[in-house]
């Protein structure tokens, strides 16, 4: 890479003065696809969601009820509904962690990869055995 350029993750290259000028020296702000198992309405979801959008764009897309413990189930015996619930922030009627991911990536992303995958903030623990069917950690 030529000096005083600065890569960004969508591609290619912006001069070092031109991404200084810019708010926080930002061009290309990060973009984050969140989820829970805990459903929307979780405190950490939303809690998690007003911390990230400091750092970049948020799309979240969680389920509309707690399925903690379902593991990586996807939904394949019945049609999903996405409800916007606020802006970048999206619910799926009978969706799991696992369909809400991929909702998101494939349709609201429309394929195009986010900068990280976030799950969280869990209302209870993930320990041990846990993990193994944690809807927080398939998401």
């Amino acid at each position: 890479m030529r000096k005083g350029l600065v890569p960004l993750s969508a591609g290619g290259t912006i001069p070092l003065r031109d991404f200084l000028e810019q708010p926080q020296g930002r061009v290309d702000m990060p973009v984050f696809l969140l989820t829970n198992d805990d459903g929307y309405f979780s405190e950490g979801i939303r809690s998690l969601r007003e911390e990230l959008k400091s750092l970049g764009r948020v799309i979240t897309i969680a389920p509309d009820r707690n399925l903690s413990g379902v593991g990586h189930s996807l939904t394949f015996n019945m049609p999903l509904r996405i409800r916007r619930v606020d802006e970048d922030f999206w619910t799926v009627i009978g969706g799991t962690p696992a369909d809400c991911v991929h909702l998101g990536y494939y349709v609201l992303l429309d394929g195009k990869k986010p900068d990280m995958v976030c799950s969280g903030i869990n209302e209870g623990p993930n320990l041990g055995e846990d993990i193994t069917y944690s809807g927080t950690v398939s998401g």
